[in-house]
């Protein structure tokens, strides 16, 4: 699962990326009570296949925390992380989609 950037970002060099590649990260707290997610910017999946370096955006937050109640059969919490990233991009003007 990623998700895919459909807004053209710009390094703090001044370089375009279009349909950037995002890899999501997700942590839940010792207590249960939330997670944290976070997502690193690939000029595409195949950058990150290869092992190449992430790209910055200045000023972007690319991270954020929600409540969680963990229950059993509830929903994947990288799922929950995906969508959580994908309204923390929105918030910032930038329209990311979920990769299966």
């Amino acid at each position: 699962m990623s998700l895919q950037i459909t807004t053209t970002l710009v390094t703090p060099e001044g370089f375009e990326i279009t349909n950037a590649y995002g890899r999501v990260a997700v942590q839940n707290s010792y207590a249960g009570d939330n997670i944290q997610a976070g997502v690193q910017l690939y000029k595409d999946e195949a950058s990150f296949v290869a092992g190449d370096q992430p790209f910055q955006v200045s000023g972007l937050i690319q991270g954020a925390t929600a409540p969680y109640v963990y229950e059993p059969a509830t929903e994947n919490i990288l799922d929950i992380a995906h969508d959580l990233l994908i309204v923390t991009l929105a918030d910032q003007n930038i329209v990311a989609v979920k990769n299966l």
